[in-house]
Formats: structure tokens, C-alpha cells, sequence
């Protein structure tokens, strides 16, 4: 199985936050996964991303979340969260409510 890939937004400003989150997917995941960091700098650095600095968004992930499908080439299954998520439970859960007829899920 390859392994679920699950992009975490990237804020400077919360690098705590993203620890925690990292750890708590680890801890309770019972499948392979590949935990990808949507950094608004790097995507910059690659010509991913241009768009002005918006001082009106919460944080640097605010719209840069939305090259997901881009970065997974349109194919496979993953999941975004937000760096200060903590999982209590396994996310391979979240593949229970996979329906081939959809291209996308958003909660």
C-alpha cells in the first residue's frame, strides 16, 4: 500500500502547533503515510505559487492549500489539514468514506 499522503499548511508562526500535529498523526496511524509540508516559500521558490501577500489571511497556508490536486498530479487520495490539527484517532478512517464518484471531499 503506498502510503497516504497528508499535507499540513505550513505557518512560521506555528511551528509548535505543526509538532504536535505531526506527532499526534503518527502516533495513532495504522497505515503508511507521508506527511508533506505546504511551505507558501518553497512553493514561491519553485514558481508554484505568486500571488500577493494577502495581510487580510489568517495564515500563509490560506490559499496555497488549494494547489492539492496540482502537487498530487490529479491522482490518488490525500488529505489537507491545518498545522494546529490534533488527531485522537487513526486517519486511515478517513478512507472508509472514499466514494470513487467523487473527486473531492472538504469539511
Amino acid at each position: 500500500m503506498a502510503p497516504l499522503r497528508v499535507f499540513v499548511g505550513w505557518d512560521p508562526r506555528e511551528k509548535i502547533a505543526y509538532q504536535v500535529c505531526r506527532w499526534s498523526l503518527q502516533a495513532h496511524s495504522s497505515i503508511p503515510i507521508k506527511i508533506i509540508l505546504i511551505k507558501q516559500a518553497d512553493m514561491r521558490n519553485r514558481g508554484l505559487y505568486w500571488k500577493s501577500l494577502d495581510p487580510l489571511s489568517s495564515t500563509e497556508f490560506s490559499f496555497t492549500r488549494f494547489s492539492i490536486p496540482y502537487l498530487t498530479h490529479f491522482r490518488g487520495w490525500a488529505v489537507i489539514v491545518d498545522c494546529d490539527f490534533l488527531f485522537r484517532k487513526d486517519v486511515a478512517g478517513l478512507l472508509d468514506y472514499r466514494d470513487p464518484s467523487k473527486a473531492l471531499y472538504y469539511v
